[in-house]
């Protein structure tokens, strides 16, 4: 496994690029928006469109992301969850860290063999270009650490 991205929720996207890129220096890479089945899927969050910045410091990538929900989710709670245990992604602050894995099913067999929580309701699939002009298929799932943050496995064609 390696590390893909560090994502961070904001409540203002073009405030938190800002600050990001001019005063923590990080390099601007690239802005789309990520919504659609996949996004929906992903997150839990029917109709969401998250605004999304990618930012670059020696070789750390954050991704800046902001919600755009017609329906917001539940309140969080501890862990960041909301109620029944789901994770509430558009809360600000930390949302989860992501691992690119070469193969998704190998590491989600390890995992589950060290009973390690899998979000079976938390996975999606997205086929080649579907987020983008030029992005590779992947297939992406959420786990969860043993203090309850969401962890992505993304795996891409090529990795």
């Amino acid at each position: 496994m390696r590390i893909c991205h560090i994502a961070i929720c904001v409540s203002n996207w073009e405030r938190s690029l800002r600050f990001y890129h001019d005063q923590l220096g990080f390099r601007f890479v690239n802005a789309f928006e990520l919504k659609g089945a996949y996004a929906e899927a992903l997150h839990g969050l029917a109709g969401a469109v998250i605004h999304t910045a990618s930012l670059e410091r020696e070789g750390v990538r954050i991704e800046l992301r902001e919600f755009a929900i017609p329906q917001r989710s539940v309140p969080a709670g501890p862990g960041r969850d909301g109620a029944g245990g789901g994770i509430a992604f558009d809360r600000p602050g930390l949302s989860h860290l992501s691992l690119r894995v070469a193969d998704l099913d190998a590491a989600l067999a390890e995992l589950a063999a060290a009973r390690v929580e899998i979000l079976e309701s938390h996975q999606a699939e997205a086929a080649e270009g579907e987020l983008g002009p030029g992005s590779p298929a992947r297939r992406a799932v959420f786990i969860r650490d043993p203090d309850g943050t969401p962890i992505e496995l993304v795996s891409t064609r090529g990795d």
